[in-house]
């Protein structure tokens, strides 16, 4: 409202409304191009999840079966892997319900103001937080503008 009375006071309000307009195009592309560059990772995920799972419910019990029948001496590492396999498949509710609660903290974590419970702890939680600003309110771009960092560098931000 300050730039639209700022316009009509120095009689320039078309200028004013185009570049407060540029601005506005710059913030939704810009969250635009957040939101797909987010996407490949978010499905990687989800498909690493997917596979995973399938792994520790079909596949590392075949494998554990076959190294029962040879009776060899398993390495530490493959021991933890089997291990993890079985709470997988005989307590698939429970890890299932930790999956969810864990999501929903990190969720809840990222839409609080101060980061909720560990706000108090900034440097851990400040990179989401950030990365949750520039996804909702599109600043990178105008913060960069506004500011001189990339000046004297010759980088040309658009």
């Amino acid at each position: 409202m300050a730039l639209v009375h700022a316009g009509e006071v120095s009689g320039n309000l078309h200028v004013i409304l185009e570049q407060l307009s540029d601005y506005l195009e710059s913030v939704a592309d810009t969250q635009r191009k957040v939101v797909s560059a987010m996407s490949y990772p978010i499905f990687s995920v989800i498909f690493l999840t997917a596979v995973i799972t399938f792994l520790m419910i079909f596949v590392v019990p075949m494998f554990e079966d076959v190294y029962s029948k040879f009776s060899a001496k398993l390495p530490l590492a493959t021991l933890v892997l089997m291990g993890i396999s079985k709470l997988v498949v005989n307590q698939a509710p429970l890890v299932a319900l930790f999956a969810v609660l864990s999501l929903t903290g990190l969720w809840v974590l990222t839409k609080t103001k101060r980061g909720g419970i560990v706000g108090q702890h900034e440097a851990a939680v400040s990179g989401i937080r950030r990365a949750v600003d520039v996804v909702s309110d599109g600043q990178i771009r105008a913060d960069i503008r506004n500011s001189n960092w990339f000046g004297c560098s010759g980088i040309r931000v658009a």
